[in-house]
């Protein structure tokens, strides 16, 4: 499953399956792992090529048209059932003509495990990884994912989960990065989001769970959704956090209230996240598959609460917010929440 490059991963240039050496970069790891399995079920590796590099490396295994997805075992979703579960909820959209990116064919797709590392095999799309994402186009393909994905009959875990991850990172995880004062304001804040969260009625379905527009590939037959580690039941608001506002024309039923929750309530569980692991992969995650340039002015931040004086000043759009290079670009009024995330990452 491809997306977009641009993670700082320390990637090596293209090169033969042949003699890659083993042991060496979590990248070269990776592609070396890919090229292997691949290779043992018969497919033609020439010139592999890694296509994005965050929580997980993806591999191009050029020029068959496949694409491996490798994750280190440690990462919290990545284990074999959660690919597992990713893999047929991939078949089961395919099966329904999904706007989506399916499992590959032409082997096994996996899970695959090898030297700590957990594989899956996809099919290849060809897509233009400098297409500006157009948010309309991304709320009508989103619909007609949610219309698929109504009749998935697997079980899938709550949303509120990724929230509870969140909660406990700000808890009980050591952050050296994040200055006391700002792990308490976030903390405080996570426990009053989630108290609003768990009193506001939901009507829930099945989800994505992690749409944003780097998970969306301007394919030539349409654009096309990848990357469903976090697909969960939950409110289709949940899905929209993401996604500039001209993507809600495409759900008119939309509940802007619950959706205003949700979206500070997703920027929180972000910066615990980004704090977690801070620096050059913390930029990238957050800057994937967010709205372009062209989405709306968001409106400052208007809170009671104090934000950490680490965080730059709020420019009042989101548009032109920058911090050390990085262009801030999270679509929602709990930006600021990651203006602190990266107030002091790098």
């Amino acid at each position: 499953m491809q997306a977009e490059p641009g993670a700082d991963c320390g990637t090596r240039p293209s090169a033969a399956g042949a003699g890659m050496s083993a042991g060496g970069s979590r990248v070269d790891r990776a592609v070396d792992a890919a090229v292997a399995i691949a290779t043992n079920h018969g497919v033609v590796v020439a010139q592999p090529s890694v296509l994005h590099c965050s929580n997980n490396v993806v591999v191009h295994l050029a020029p068959t048209p496949v694409v491996a997805k490798v994750a280190e075992t440690s990462h919290r979703r990545q284990g074999a059932a959660s690919i597992a579960r990713e893999l047929a909820i991939g078949r089961f959209l395919a099966s329904r003509n999904a706007p989506t990116v399916p499992p590959a064919t032409i082997l096994p797709a996996g899970p695959h495990s090898t030297d700590g590392l957990k594989l899956a095999f996809w099919r290849y799309c060809p897509h233009d990884a400098n297409a500006e994402p157009d948010g309309h186009a991304a709320g009508y393909s989103l619909a007609a994912l949610h219309d698929a994905l109504s009749g998935y009959p697997n079980e899938l875990p709550p949303f509120t989960a990724q929230v509870e991850h969140a909660g406990a990172i700000l808890v009980g995880e050591p952050l050296p990065a994040l200055a006391a004062s700002d792990r308490a304001f976030l903390t405080d804040l996570h426990k009053k989001l989630s108290a609003t969260l768990a009193a506001t009625p939901l009507r829930v379905r099945a989800l994505h769970g992690e749409v944003h527009l780097g998970n969306l590939l301007a394919a030539a037959e349409g654009p096309r959704w990848v990357d469903f580690e976090a697909a969960c039941m939950g409110p289709v608001e949940w899905d929209l956090t993401g996604l500039p506002n001209e993507a809600l024309e495409a759900f008119p039923r939309v509940d802007r209230s619950l959706l205003g929750i949700l979206r500070d309530v997703r920027s929180c569980c972000v910066a615990a996240w980004c704090w977690r692991s801070p620096g050059a992969r913390t930029r990238a995650a957050a800057g994937r598959g967010v709205p372009p340039a062209s989405a709306p002015t968001q409106a400052p931040l208007k809170t009671s609460h104090r934000l950490p004086t680490s965080a730059f000043a709020r420019t009042g759009s989101w548009r032109g917010a920058t911090l050390g290079g990085l262009r801030f670009r999270f679509p929602c009024e709990g930006a600021a929440l990651l203006e602190c995330c990266f107030a002091r990452d790098g």
